[in-house]
């Protein structure tokens, strides 16, 4: 969204998300939140599913990041996570994994994005504004 001020057109700043990072990894978990903070969102991790839950539970976050291997095989954390919630996060599959099988089943359970490790700081932060920005139709 842009707005005018005299000739000049300003863009206006994605609203600050509330991120839940899921990651096993907690020196990973911990940095993929500074990555978050960096880009004037809030950044909450859990290592584990139940934490995850409990965290969801106290605080919905507009988007959650969920390592590949705490997973453990199955959609079952997407699913139970989305029954608790009113509103539907931005949900983002973190893995080191490229294969074409594994992108498309992570986007079947449910996932918005597949996304590589290590990060890309640009795309990453493409995809939280546009997810801030209300334009996220894209899949990364």
């Amino acid at each position: 969204m842009a707005c005018k001020e005299g000739s000049t057109t300003v863009k206006a700043k994605p609203r600050p998300l509330s991120v839940l990072i899921v990651d096993g990894h907690i020196a990973t978990a911990e940095s993929t939140a500074i990555l978050v903070r960096s880009h004037g969102h809030e950044a909450a991790t859990a290592y584990t599913p139940n934490s995850a839950l409990m965290e969801v539970k106290a605080k919905p976050p507009d988007v959650v990041i969920i390592e590949s291997q705490v997973l453990d095989g199955g959609s079952s954390l997407v699913k139970t996570l989305l029954s608790l919630l009113q509103k539907r996060p931005l949900l983002i599959c973190l893995t080191t994994n490229n294969h074409s099988d594994m992108r498309q089943q992570v986007l079947d359970d449910g996932f918005d994005h597949h996304l590589l490790k290590p990060i890309n700081a640009d795309v990453f932060q493409r995809v939280l504004s546009e997810h801030a920005n209300g334009s996220d139709n894209e899949k990364a």
